[in-house]
């Protein structure tokens, strides 16, 4: 049987200097506390009888309430050995509390994943579901509580996905997901603060994602595999021609990201110029638009379509059906890159992401100064590149296409 107890939690200190009362549970070593929403200071609490002292000046009010909390405390456990369920700090939580709210992780999250849905936040539903679907092949199909996850579940978890495939990278995005539920759990109240497993000031103990934070590695063409690259003879592999320009296209506007290659049409022609607003970070560019270019565009222009490349047409109205458009396109896309690279012997594997790097690394290797261009790559340093070329102007910018 678990031991129950009221206890003064010295642990944690209120913002007016007052320590907060818990019941605290030991159940098979672990000690677990539920907040009974009474706080004191140590010269108001008896240690002894587990009671507010008389130097509290309502402590036969609050002594009353004590009493109350530990015969609720004592009959659930009674209740719990009558209906011959093992104890189980959830459920006790659970009727102890009466609350409705589940602690169950794997309905949370499935929940936040159909919210974003309905926010239309494709990407990011996306991305959980990912994470969702990983948990769930980790724990075999079976519902976890909030309260059972922590530093060890963790590891085991990172272990897992490492064993599957996973990348650092790849570990990080799912981990960052699981802090981010907990932390929306806690402000919805389906979790109590004191059993959030990641480490923060006040339990540096607990799981770091820092355990997982993945370090830059080379994603970008030399000068000789570019050169092997622009020369391929294309007129062997007709079928690689479109992902070919395609990739030329992003390495010619600095580094442009397929989704926003696919979502570019005649409108984003302005005076010579390619003016188009990343999705991902909202900002605006506008690139020259030098013969290499228009050459590209020539070969992909439709009378018919306002959509510069052959990826969305008038049929992907939503926005759900250009994104899943645009991802069969994009993984296509990366298979052919992947064959390239193999014609062309590349050192790294070639994705849509390369096009992006192989830019910065060019221009660095030509001598462009780090103000103008940052040679780090992965997304934090993708958007520091972002932020660079955005405080020079277009003349300074449209220079570089000569370097290319």
């Amino acid at each position: 049987m678990a031991s129950i107890k009221i206890k003064l939690f010295k642990g944690k200190t209120l913002s007016d200097g007052r320590h907060p009362v818990v019941l605290q549970i030991i159940d098979d070593k672990r000690v677990r506390k539920i907040a009974l929403e009474l706080k004191a200071f140590p010269e108001e609490w008896n240690e002894g009888l587990s009671r507010f002292s008389n130097t509290h000046r309502s402590y036969r009010k609050h002594n009353q309430i004590l009493e109350h909390f530990e015969q609720k405390a004592e009959k659930i456990q009674q209740e719990l050995i009558l209906e011959n369920k093992p104890f189980s700090f959830e459920l006790f939580r659970s009727r102890f509390l009466g609350s409705k709210k589940s602690s169950r992780l794997l309905e949370f999250l499935s929940n936040h994943v159909q919210i974003l849905g309905e926010q239309g936040k494709l990407s990011t539903q996306s991305a959980y579901q990912s994470t969702f679907n990983v948990l769930k092949e980790f724990t075999r199909n079976q519902e976890i509580s909030f309260y059972s996850v922590d530093y060890e579940f963790l590891v085991s978890f990172e272990k897992f996905l490492f064993q599957r495939g996973s990348t650092e990278g790849g570990v990080h995005h799912h981990m960052r997901n699981v802090r981010a539920i907990f932390n929306e759990a806690i402000r919805k109240g389906y979790c109590e603060s004191e059993y959030y497993p990641f480490s923060h000031k006040h339990n540096e103990q607990g799981y770091s994602l820092s355990r997982v934070k993945s370090k830059a590695k080379p994603q970008s063409l030399s000068d000789q595999e570019l050169e092997r690259f622009k020369n391929l003879p294309l007129e062997k592999y007709p079928e690689l021609v479109d992902s070919h320009m395609y990739f030329m296209f992003s390495y010619y506007t600095r580094g442009m990201n397929f989704n926003d290659m696919a979502r570019l049409t005649r409108r984003n022609l302005k005076g010579g110029r390619i003016v188009y607003q990343r999705r991902k970070t909202g900002t605006t560019f506008s690139i020259k638009e030098d013969p290499r270019i228009k050459s590209i565009l020539s070969h992909f222009y439709h009378p018919g379509s306002t959509f510069l490349f052959p990826i969305l047409n008038s049929q992907h109205k939503t926005e759900r059906q250009q994104k899943d458009r645009i991802h069969k396109c994009l993984r296509k896309f990366n298979r052919d890159l992947r064959k390239i690279g193999e014609l062309i012997d590349a050192s790294i594997p070639i994705t849509s992401y390369t096009a992006r790097h192989t830019w910065a690394s060019t221009l660095k290797r030509k001598g462009i100064s780090t103000e103008i261009i940052s040679e780090g790559l992965g997304h934090s340093e993708i958007t520091t590149t972002k932020a660079y070329l955005e405080n020079f102007n277009e003349d300074i910018l449209d220079q570089t296409s000569n370097y290319l």
